[in-house]
Formats: structure tokens, C-alpha cells, sequence
């Protein structure tokens, strides 16, 4: 459901920004790359978030689950067989996803 939701609300952006920035232009296009980018980029943040909202010192019954976060994004973070056990709170460990996850066609 995440990357469904996050999917449909990068769309409605890049919508809004042909629409209100460049005035309805129909030769306005983005490439496929950089809407790949801005999609990895996106998911890339809400993994961040994740990690850090799994903090119980700082949001205390608030707080996300490890176990939850771990379940959500398995299978889908790139490298993920050579991550620590403990990836969520290691400091300085770099998660997110790939390019090799991103669909090209083709």
C-alpha cells in the first residue's frame, strides 16, 4: 500500500507541476529517468522515516515496531542479504532501493 499511495501522490505532483509551473504545456514531458529518480527518491525517504519513527525514546507509544518496519520493506531494499541483522538502528547504515528495482520498458 505504501509504495501504491506514494506512486499515486508522486503522479498527482508531476501533474500539478505541468499544470500550475509550466501553464498546461502539452510538449512538457519528463524523462523516464528522472520520474524514476524522483520515485526512488521518495521511497528512499520513506525509508528513512521509517527507521527513524521505530525511535521509542523519542516518540513513545507512537512508535513503529522494528519488527513492522522489517516486514514492510523486505524485498524490496537493494543489497538487502549483506545488511545487518540491526540495519534500523545502526547508525550510518545506507538502506534504500536500487536502480536495479526500477522498471524500465522496453
Amino acid at each position: 500500500r505504501i509504495i501504491i499511495s506514494e506512486s499515486a501522490f508522486l503522479i498527482w505532483k508531476i501533474r500539478c507541476e505541468r499544470r500550475i509551473q509550466h501553464e498546461d504545456d502539452v510538449d512538457w514531458t519528463l524523462s523516464q529517468a528522472e520520474i524514476a529518480n524522483r520515485w526512488q527518491a521518495i521511497i528512499n525517504m520513506r525509508i528513512s522515516t521509517d527507521r527513524l519513527l521505530t525511535h521509542k525514546s523519542r516518540h513513545k507509544r507512537g512508535a513503529l515496531g522494528t519488527q513492522t518496519v522489517l516486514h514492510t520493506w523486505r524485498g524490496l531494499l537493494e543489497n538487502e542479504e549483506s545488511l545487518p541483522k540491526d540495519w534500523i538502528r545502526r547508525p550510518g547504515c545506507l538502506v534504500g532501493i536500487g536502480t536495479r528495482r526500477i522498471w524500465h520498458p522496453g
